[in-house]
């Protein structure tokens, strides 16, 4: 290819899960597992851990109660979503804000639940 008025040779390519892998900073072995199927994608285990370790900071004891908000709707409508959601402690699962606001208002102390 001709860069900046001189020939620079391609020596590789990397597609848009192997360049993912240097964005999310996967340097190290273990830190990305990368399966091939129908199509390449690539987990990051660390935001897995990350996200388990979040609602467990907010949801420490089986009597404990809440809400936690994931925004991002790849939780849900990517199939490696399922990896994040497994990783959770079971749990209710819904689209529906006012479910989630009615849940919040039984449990909340005082409340009666």
């Amino acid at each position: 290819a001709d860069l900046f008025g001189r020939e620079v040779p391609i020596l590789g390519v990397a597609g848009d899960q192997q360049a993912a892998t240097v964005g999310q900073a996967c340097f190290e072995p273990g830190m990305l597992k990368s399966t091939y199927g129908t199509g390449c994608f690539a987990q990051v285990p660390e935001a897995v851990i990350t996200l388990k370790q979040g609602v467990g900071r907010l949801i420490r004891d089986p009597d404990d109660l809440g809400v936690c908000v994931l925004c991002d709707p790849r939780v849900t409508a990517k199939a490696y979503g399922r990896v994040f959601l497994a990783s959770l402690p079971p749990m209710p699962v819904t689209h529906d804000v006012e479910q989630a606001t009615a849940f919040l208002a039984q449990t909340r102390p005082g409340s009666g639940a």
